[in-house]
């Protein structure tokens, strides 16, 4: 019998989840990971998943809720804030984009994605329209 809010058995619905989400099984990666956020509420790293398994799914709004936790939880959260510029990139935000992107450099400088993103948004984050 499993005690669902040990870190073991926390490792093992976070193992189903990755696998589901590998299968593209969104529906019901989401459906663990929902049950994971409610066990283990101060985890970053199950609020994170599930931020992704939103992004992927187009369902951003979500996924920016559950940004907002890793945010909280975490001091530093490299990927959750690179995984805001992307949303926010993917709504034609380029402002908030590139700010998110910015505060992901700070973070982890030698990321060349991000650098890259920054550099095209450039133009329209600042206002120049080229």
């Amino acid at each position: 019998l499993c005690d669902w809010s040990s870190d073991v058995c926390s490792s093992d619905l976070m193992e189903r989840a990755d696998e589901a989400i590998s299968n593209e099984e969104f529906p019901l990666a989401i459906e663990i990971l929902d049950r994971l956020v409610v066990l283990q509420p101060g985890w970053a790293e199950a609020w994170n998943r599930r931020a992704t398994v939103f992004f992927l799914t187009e369902d951003y709004r979500r996924s920016v809720a559950d940004i907002g936790e890793v945010l909280r939880l975490e001091p530093r959260p490299y990927g959750a804030i690179a995984g805001l510029g992307l949303i926010y990139r993917s709504l034609g935000d380029d402002k908030r984009a590139f700010k998110a992107f910015e505060q992901a450099l700070e973070i982890y400088p030698q990321n060349e994605s991000v650098r890259e993103s920054l550099e095209e948004l450039r133009p329209s984050a600042e206002g120049l329209d080229l």
